[in-house]
């Protein structure tokens, strides 16, 4: 379980574990799979999921790019 001490947002240059970071941007686990498959990059290791902040940012930007077409 994560800590009940979050974050309100995701903050440039942060690491998040995989829980933390969906219970602060609210995304559930279909919106993670089409997050993913659209290029959010997740990265493991010891068998646990992170997502860098900047990844997410960057995400974002290709979904308003995406938008502009």
């Amino acid at each position: 379980m994560v800590s009940a001490t979050l974050p309100a947002a995701i903050e440039p240059g942060h690491i998040y574990p995989l829980d933390a970071f969906k219970q602060i941007t609210k995304l559930g686990n279909h919106a993670m799979r089409t997050a993913r498959r659209k290029g959010l990059k997740v990265r493991y290791l010891g068998g646990r999921a992170f997502v860098h902040s900047d990844d997410f940012f960057t995400y974002l930007e290709t979904l308003d790019k995406e938008e502009t077409k």
